[in-house]
């Protein structure tokens, strides 16, 4: 497994375009697994190790130290881009797999990202199928008491008990 980079403006140069950037496998030791999304001028993926980390690769930069660096300590999925933070499908032990909220114009801390469970706690909410759009984001959502349900959420509204919420 290897991240490419290709320029479809560039002509076809093999070695040159597409250019292989690194391998994961020299970078996580124990690799199994990738799931990679483009964000905000990076490379956010999935390192499937035992550790099951989220990792950030900025192209930008030599490969080597800490490109790619961890960026957080569980395995994301799904991501939705809304421009200038992201919206991930994430699973960890205390939170089951929800939504997380991601800006990555502030440091990785207690409150970014943030997890919008809509099964509090280890409970699992299932969250699949994540898509921005309109600003918003919308997903499909399981709660124990009405099976699966379109959700939205809107980051320019507070977190609240309906945002996220059930589109009706």
């Amino acid at each position: 497994v290897r991240v490419w980079v290709y320029d479809p403006a560039q002509p076809k140069v093999a070695g040159v375009n597409p250019q292989a950037l690194f391998d994961p496998v020299a970078v996580s030791a124990g690799f199994t697994g990738f799931f990679a999304h483009y964000v905000i001028d990076d490379i956010v993926y999935s390192s499937v190790d035992g550790a099951d980390t989220t990792m950030v690769f900025d192209p930008a930069q030599p490969v080597g130290g800490q490109n790619p660096r961890v960026l957080f300590d569980f395995q994301t999925y799904g991501a939705a881009d809304l421009g200038s933070s992201i919206v991930f499908t994430a699973t960890d032990a205390a939170h089951g797999n929800e939504l997380i909220w991601y800006d990555p114009a502030m440091a990785v801390g207690a409150n970014n990202p943030t997890w919008l469970e809509m099964v509090a706690g280890a409970g699992s909410s299932d969250v699949q199928e994540v898509t921005a759009l309109g600003g918003k984001v919308f997903f499909r959502a399981f709660l124990p008491a009405t099976g699966s349900e379109l959700f939205s959420f809107d980051p320019a509204v507070a977190v609240s008990a309906t945002n996220p919420g059930v589109v009706y």
